[in-house]
């Protein structure tokens, strides 16, 4: 075998066979010129292939092999016995189907590592292609070849990656090009991280006591009712629930009148309202151990009550925006992998028509912000028109920030600490590491990470942007209770502002709105700025449906009381108007993925006025639903069943991205997409989701909510 490379005679100009050769490069050039049933590739092949006329470049790195990891390799390839065998086996081998996208040789992760002495390393060569060259389609428009490989165990990542480049110049040089570079190395560890690290230990210790306060709490709970407790006389000012309770304690008002966190998170007005939680009738230890009681805030979870003149729509708009965010990630997420074997198939697929709707998932966002925009405004004026137009504002902020952060900082400490010991294989280790969280974590816990390009847990970008648009609610409540007219004429005035804004840097940067383009896969990418850090993830491109949604809140809120018809005509024409506007958000990029590009102007137009249209059309809905104009609509999405599962739409936002990660770096195959398939993946995370938020919400959502009302001020001494 060894013989078969020394002959080929693209290694003459370099050296005969000898050690002095590097024999650290000679076992890839080994695994590399095996002949497989997928296919062998020529260096010729290759070079037509991966080059096409490309002048020379410079490799990415150099470097020396360890001499430890030289001297393993030279034994290995010295021995020719079964081990050898055995590891050149577990490399990864040229796929048939390259010129289809399929640039992932993974190799065989269980066979190398149960070799004795030798790891498993995946390693990311960069081919180089002309621009607008389409021979090797991907979806990340970068043409990336990932191949894995068997090697002692005491070659570091730096060992192999230098070893690669070795071999890469070596091959490289008779023709005077550079075609591939290595990328990077990444090497399996067993564990994928140390359990003596300080991080995992503390995770720990914080999900242990957690998990004690949960049955402490809930054995109080039962011992307190199985001894018929009676509270004792109390100085607060409470209100009895006078409806059959399966728990004899009395309930209290929520300190805010209802609930105003953002709309992913916002459970329904009416459970707010009527909140089991512990009073001053108890004593304070075990006032504590109640708040985290898992079988109350388990009943609290799952209860579908709601008070008369909620909005009952929106839970089932939350709950389905939600699944439509899954919807759009786990396709995403894939692609993005780089494991996709046949990514010429998918990006067919997300050309089709009826694929805009997974492909344009990012509405869903646009339908949270709109509903955190009209439940901050519905439920702040409406305390404001009972107290003279005041509002504890210094509370106002602290219960949104206390309601968002413990569960986002659980979150990040389960992605850093525990994420890492859910998985192997192949490409598992890639994604233990996270320096950004380690570096960045604080700009989360002050939400300005949109403003950040290297970020931890990136999708929560979305709680940064509500976060600040929170902050400048006040200013906007004041002026809708005082001068409403001058409120609704600003936010107008603020939509127009973020409309032009986004229009121009879309024309000055040429960005594209489709995030893919069929036609050219492999577009020339802007290393200087992308798309998300100029528009997508900044609060004055994204505020527009927050805007609509507190015009239509005060709206709600003002008609509230008032009793009126609408002619048959003018709710038709609102459906139609509405359904023609979503449809034409959602679809109207149809052309753009089949040869048919939009300008620059028309990219420009309809980034800019796609979000504020979404929310308009958003607001029919729920002003139909909720004045009894949406028939069987308002029915669907005023479903009970909504109303439980609208209380975990903040964690499974927090948690679904973990979950697909988990997911698709478990993959120890090239993964090849296919529509069924997407469907049963799909509806696995969203249960998987769900289920995880379940636990999230009981363990911390629902406890540190209970505690705010330990540490807030009474009603009546916060509105003095």
């Amino acid at each position: 075998m060894i013989r078969l490379v020394c002959n080929k005679r693209f290694f003459e100009p370099r050296s005969s066979c000898s050690k002095k050769m590097g024999i650290h490069t000679l076992f890839i050039v080994t695994s590399l010129c095996i002949q497989v049933t997928s296919g062998f590739m020529t260096p010729d092949m290759i070079l037509k292939m991966a080059t096409a006329g490309r002048p020379p470049m410079t490799p990415h790195v150099q470097g020396e092999v360890s001499s430890k990891c030289e001297a393993d390799l030279a034994d290995l390839m010295a021995s020719e016995t079964s081990e050898l065998i055995q590891v050149v086996d577990s490399f990864g081998k040229p796929e048939s189907g390259l010129l289809a996208g399929n640039a992932v040789w993974m190799g065989h992760y269980d066979e190398c590592m149960s070799i004795s002495d030798f790891n498993f390393c995946m390693s990311y060569l960069q081919l180089t292609l002309p621009q607008n060259s389409s021979s090797v389609p991907s979806p990340t428009g970068k043409t990336q070849l990932m191949w894995g490989v068997c090697v002692p165990q005491s070659c570091s990542d730096y060992d192999i990656l230098y070893a690669l480049q070795d071999l890469l110049t070596l091959v490289e040089a008779p023709f005077n090009i550079t075609a591939v570079n290595a990328s990077s190395v990444v090497c399996a560890q067993d564990p994928p991280a140390p359990y003596n690290s300080i991080g995992f230990i503390v995770t720990m210790a914080i999900i242990g006591l957690l998990a004690s306060l949960m049955l402490l709490g809930a054995f109080l709970d039962t011992t307190l009712r199985s001894v018929n407790y009676k509270a004792p006389p109390s100085t607060h000012k409470l209100v009895i629930n006078r409806t059959s309770d399966p728990y004899p304690y009395q309930r209290v008002r929520s300190p805010s009148g209802g609930d105003d966190r953002g709309a992913m998170e916002e459970e329904d007005q009416g459970a707010q309202d009527l909140e089991e939680v512990p009073t001053a009738c108890t004593r304070a230890w075990q006032q504590f151990l109640l708040c985290f009681a898992v079988n109350r805030n388990l009943t609290k979870l799952l209860s579908s009550k709601t008070s008369e003149g909620g909005i009952g729509c929106l839970n089932g708009i939350r709950v389905i925006s939600m699944t439509w965010v899954i919807l759009g990630h786990v396709p995403l997420f894939i692609l993005m992998a780089g494991v996709v074997g046949n990514p010429s198939v998918a990006l067919d697929f997300i050309g089709r028509f009826g694929f805009q709707a997974v492909a344009n998932a990012f509405f869903s966002v646009d339908s949270f912000f709109f509903l955190s925009g009209l439940l901050v405004a519905y439920m702040a004026l409406g305390k404001m028109a009972k107290t003279g137009g005041k509002l504890p504002w210094f509370w106002f902020y602290f219960h949104r920030y206390w309601r968002l952060t413990p569960a986002l900082g659980m979150t990040m400490l389960i992605w850093l600490h525990l994420k890492p010991y859910l998985g192997s294989g192949p490409i598992w280790q890639a994604t233990v590491s996270d320096p950004y969280c380690s570096k960045y974590w604080w700009v989360n816990l002050l939400y300005i990470n949109n403003f950040y390009q290297d970020n931890c847990i990136a999708w929560v970008w979305y709680l940064a942007n509500d976060m600040q648009f929170f902050i400048i609610s006040p200013f906007l409540l004041i002026m809708l209770h005082k001068l409403p007219l001058l409120g609704l004429l600003s936010m107008l005035v603020i939509c127009v502002v973020s409309s032009i804004t986004t229009g121009v840097l879309m024309a000055k940067h040429n960005f594209s709105v489709v995030f893919v383009d069929v036609s050219n896969p492999n577009p020339p990418a802007d290393i200087n700025q992308t798309f998300q850090e100029v528009i997508y993830d900044k609060p004055y491109c994204r505020i527009a449906p927050y805007m609509v949604g507190m015009a239509m809140g005060y709206l709600l809120l003002r008609l509230k009381k008032q009793s009126f018809k609408l002619h048959p005509s003018v709710v038709i024409i609102g459906w139609c108007a509405a359904t023609a506007i979503g449809m034409a958000c959602v679809y109207g990029l149809y052309g753009g993925y089949n040869n048919h590009p939009l300008s620059p102007t028309e990219n420009a137009v309809y980034m800019a006025l796609c979000r504020f249209a979404w929310a308009i059309s958003l607001s029919w809905v729920v002003f139909a639903c909720h004045y009894g104009y949406g028939g069987w609509i308002n029915d669907f999405l005023s479903w009970e069943l909504w109303i439980p599962m609208s209380r975990l739409t903040y964690s499974a936002y927090l948690l679904h991205p973990i979950i697909i990660t988990i997911y698709i770096s478990n993959f120890a195959t090239n993964y090849f997409f296919s529509i069924y398939m997407l469907a049963f993946e799909v509806a696995a995370i969203i249960t998987l989701a769900y289920t995880a938020a379940i636990l999230l919400a009981v363990s911390i959502e629902f406890p540190f909510g209970n505690l705010e009302k330990m540490l807030v001020p009474s009603p009546d001494k916060k509105t003095k």
